[in-house]
């Protein structure tokens, strides 16, 4: 019991302070660290200022967004409880009018807080946290698809999921590219690719050509790269 005393309560200084924004610390049991986040103990661990002073400097999360993450590190809620019993803590991504128990899922600011949980989980080298939140967006998509940010903001949502994901393998049959694929079939009209930007895009492209030759009907090109891909119906 005293080891597991003692662990809980040697601590380790996370400073939230997104550049032009005023900073947040987070101070947090090195022990959960060590279980789930590989880059901040290696903060620890290493032969860094961090890591003598005990206190370490993030600038790749707002406070809000890391919030969540301490929120779930902590106390283990968010992947078992509904969208509302951890996304009230943050009141401000709430529509006027609304109690903390009832937020508006489609929200700009909710969704947005969502993406930038999925981008922290990938930076943290938390995959755990990561396929929470990106379960929380397949909720969304699923269960609340009209509310949904439209067009323009689909497009953040490529560029974050493409960005912080890699390229599933030929025996994978789930990934959250294959949620970004589905959801921009269902949401957009063909029309609104042609200007896609196929350097910058270019595995969203290739992937996105793929789905539209299953989509209209046509003989789908012969990929092993390629996972299969499902299309969300109406």
């Amino acid at each position: 019991m005293s080891d597991l005393f003692t662990d809980y309560n040697d601590k380790f200084t996370i400073r939230v302070c997104p550049t032009g924004s005023p900073f947040k610390d987070f101070s947090l049991p090195v022990a959960l660290i060590r279980k789930r986040s590989p880059f901040l103990t290696a903060a620890i661990d290493g032969p860094w200022k961090e890591s003598k002073d005990r206190v370490m400097r993030f600038t790749e999360a707002s406070p809000e967004a890391f919030n969540i993450y301490v929120y779930w590190l902590c106390e283990r809620k968010y992947g078992d409880c509904p969208m509302e019993h951890w996304l009230c803590i943050n009141k401000d991504v709430l529509c006027e009018g609304h109690e903390p128990s009832d937020p508006t899922f489609g929200t700009m600011e909710s969704w947005n807080l969502l993406l930038e949980c999925f981008a922290l989980g990938d930076f943290l080298q938390d995959l755990q946290f990561k396929d929470c939140v990106i379960d929380q967006i397949e909720d969304c998509v699923i269960c609340d698809v009209e509310k949904l940010p439209d067009g323009y903001d689909l497009w953040q949502l490529v560029e974050v999921i493409y960005r912080h994901t890699v390229r599933p393998g030929v025996n994978s049959t789930q990934s959250p590219r294959q949620l970004v694929l589905d959801l921009v079939i269902h949401k957009l009209e063909l029309e609104s690719f042609k200007d896609i930007d196929v350097v910058d895009n270019a595995e969203f492209t290739s992937d996105l050509l793929l789905v539209v030759d299953l989509v209209v009907g046509r003989e789908s090109r012969v990929c092993t790269n390629h996972a299969p891909i499902t299309i969300i119906r109406e």
